[in-house]
């Protein structure tokens, strides 16, 4: 789409223009929708694609206005550009891909008089596809007739960029362009070269200036107490030598830093013999392994056993059997802590039971290692019930747990179960026809009752009802609740 040089319209938010430094980059040819955006760039930014062209006098060109966003979404932007019009005219200026179908024109200033123009283009309405990358437009250039053979710049005067909720996007970065006309002396550059700080030392060769192309070799030369630790602005890295391609105008900075006195290393080995047997540790934080020091410092060695070991001595470079020693590094260090299997003390454990038939206990006796849990159980026999414990443990459940840390006495007292009692009712039918012993009484939860039916003359027994049944006469009944039975007899024949 062509636009008009004087449309304007009215962007979706008062546009505020945000003022670029103007930056020149060079770079190289593209078509409308391809991005030839630097890819170590990280933030939003404008570019002119392609950054440098060569061409003869009357020849027509293409510069794409290039947007680049990491994160938000598009929705307009104005550029104004700037170039010398002594040799180049803008012929006309076209909407690019970037904001697609929706975009319109917000406004379209060409002043080649002033060597000038001003595009501004908005999308209307928030897009289905929104974009983040793209070309923002096409500006079709014209080297004049009369323009001298030698290197022109396009660049940025000023970039406004927004985003979906139509907002500027700060900090935009932007890089113009350079048009070469053929049949003059080969473009130059100049590059700008500093130490900091300045009596830190030097960079070789100085500034200059270049001709394009040129490939430059850099060396940091430090001043006597500095040593140089890095490049910056246009040239990154460590090396003190560097080398870079005059492709554009060129600011380098050499850092340098007060030179260190570089002490003595010393190796420190640690180990622990058996592995298993424990550990140790040294007053920097670590472990066992090898370890750099600087010569003279002074190591705090400290051994801790495992479980069931205790620590013995030290061997190689220390001595001794205190478990924490120190050690200075006045040489590479060889140290193993050396651990032994633990003697535990051993306590022992007296259990018995009042009154003596009472119950029993479990585990009755023994001898046991420092620090051992022993669970002790205390069993009623026939007729009693566990009452509580005395000497070093207490309570009254018949199961607890004893820490063996001294010589340990213990007593389960029990105490007389006091059984719940049943009542037994016996009769017979028909009265008279016998007798059934025993007749009735009371008796304790438990009690086995032998029954037994006895027919009275002219009858015979016939069978049981109740809490018993069968045919014959001498039963046996558990009293494990209130019972009740009844004979039965009848006429002899």
């Amino acid at each position: 789409m062509k636009l008009n040089h004087a449309a304007r319209i009215r962007f979706p938010k008062p546009l505020l223009v945000l003022v670029v430094l103007c930056t020149t980059l060079i770079i190289t040819s593209c078509g409308p929708t391809s991005l030839g955006i630097p890819p170590e760039v990280p933030t939003e930014g404008a570019y002119l694609y392609p950054p440098s062209q060569e061409a003869e006098p009357g020849q027509e060109l293409t510069v794409n206005v290039e947007v680049l966003s990491t994160g938000a979404v598009i929705t307009g932007g104005e550029i104004h550009l700037t170039f010398d019009p002594t040799a180049l005219n803008v012929v006309h200026v076209e909407i690019g891909d970037l904001l697609g179908v929706d975009a319109v024109v917000g406004l379209s200033d060409i002043d080649n008089g002033a060597g000038a123009v001003r595009v501004a283009v908005a999308r209307r309405g928030i897009s289905s596809d929104p974009t983040r990358s793209g070309v923002l437009s096409v500006i079709k250039l014209k080297v004049l007739e009369t323009a001298t053979p030698g290197t022109y710049q396009l660049n940025f005067r000023e970039v406004v960029l927004t985003d979906g909720e139509f907002n500027f996007l700060p900090d935009v970065i932007s890089h113009g362009a350079s048009v070469n006309v053929m049949g003059g002396v080969a473009a130059t550059y100049a590059i700008r070269v500093e130490a900091a700080p300045g009596d830190g030392g030097h960079v070789e060769p100085e500034s200059g200036v270049y001709e394009s192309g040129e490939k430059l070799e850099l060396k940091a030369v430090p001043a006597e107490g500095w040593e140089f630790m890095r490049w910056g602005r246009d040239l990154s890295g460590s090396s003190d030598k560097a080398k870079l391609v005059m492709d554009d105008n060129k600011w380098v900075v050499a850092h340098f830093s007060p030179a260190e006195a570089v002490a003595e290393v010393r190796y420190l080995k640690v180990t622990g013999d058996p592995s298993e047997g424990g550990h140790v540790r040294h007053s920097a934080g670590g472990g066992e392994g090898e370890f750099r020091f600087e010569s003279g410092t002074v190591v705090t060695l400290t051994a801790t056993p495992g479980r069931g070991y205790e620590f013995d001595y030290w061997s190689g470079d220390v001595s001794g059997r205190d478990p924490s020693v120190r050690l200075v590094m006045d040489g590479n260090k060889r140290v193993v802590a050396h651990f032994s299997r633990a003697v535990a003390e051993q306590y022992s454990l007296s259990a018995s039971v009042e009154p003596s038939g009472g119950g029993s206990v479990s585990p009755e006796s023994g001898t046991y290692d420092s620090g051992t849990v022993v669970t002790l159980t205390a069993t009623p026999g026939r007729g009693y019930e566990f009452d509580y414990w005395s000497g070093d443990v207490s309570g009254r459940d018949p199961s607890v747990r004893l820490v063996m840390d001294g010589n340990k006495r213990v007593v389960a007292h029990f105490s007389r179960a006091v059984a719940e009692q049943y009542s037994l009712s016996a009769s017979v039918e028909p009265s008279g026809g016998g007798s059934v012993s025993p007749e009735s009484g009371t008796y304790d939860s438990g009690t086995v009752v032998t029954l037994t039916a006895t027919p009275g003359r002219g009858y015979e027994f016939d069978y049981w009802s109740g809490d018993v049944s069968g045919r014959d006469p001498s039963v046996r009944l558990v009293m494990d609740s209130n019972k009740r039975v009844t004979a039965h007899f009848s006429r002899s024949r």
